[in-house]
């Protein structure tokens, strides 16, 4: 019998800045990254009050990044041209999230120094919940260009198990 062997992803994260995680419906991969973007807020706003309410918070790897979630199953998300540049996918994440054109034009230079500095973490949650398989295969090859390109920014992918094993839009190189 497989012994099950746990380890946390603080732990995954220490050995390997680019992880796909896989799961069941329900398993938790939504709420693991708002976990994540939660404490890596924390670290970055100083705030160690509330450190101590998350557990094993002191597992993830002691940097302070500033967490960008984007959920696949926002329309708008399936929605974007993923083709262009960096700057070109964030401004179009950052307006599809609602942010008005002049707020974007402020924030959008801070953000990307952080991206180009690995003062950032990519949690991109529910790569399957992109219905349509040729937005999603864009979207695995547009995930690996930006690991490529800049490559100490961590990445983080949630997909359910059987939307993602055996297909082939994965993310393959460095994942």
């Amino acid at each position: 019998e497989d012994a099950v062997v746990r380890v946390s992803v603080g732990t995954l994260l220490h050995q390997n800045r680019q992880l796909v995680i896989l799961g069941d419906p329900g398993a938790g991969k939504s709420t693991l990254l708002r976990w994540i973007a939660t404490c890596y807020l924390l670290r970055y706003r100083n705030d160690q009050k509330r450190m101590p309410d998350l557990p094993t918070a002191d597992t993830l790897p002691d940097y302070d990044w500033l967490p960008v979630i984007i959920e696949c199953r926002n329309a708008k998300i399936a929605e974007i041209n993923l083709g262009g540049t960096l700057s070109e996918i964030l401004r179009r994440v950052l307006l599809s999230l609602h942010m008005n054109e002049h707020d974007v034009d402020i924030f959008l230079p801070s953000l990307l120094k952080k991206f180009e500095n690995g003062q950032a973490i990519w949690l991109i949650d529910g790569l399957d919940e992109i219905a349509d398989i040729e937005h999603r295969a864009a979207f695995c090859e547009k995930i690996e260009k930006i690991h490529i390109a800049s490559r100490p920014t961590p990445i983080i992918v949630t997909s359910r198990s059987c939307g993602y094993e055996g297909e082939d839009y994965r993310i393959q190189r460095g994942f």
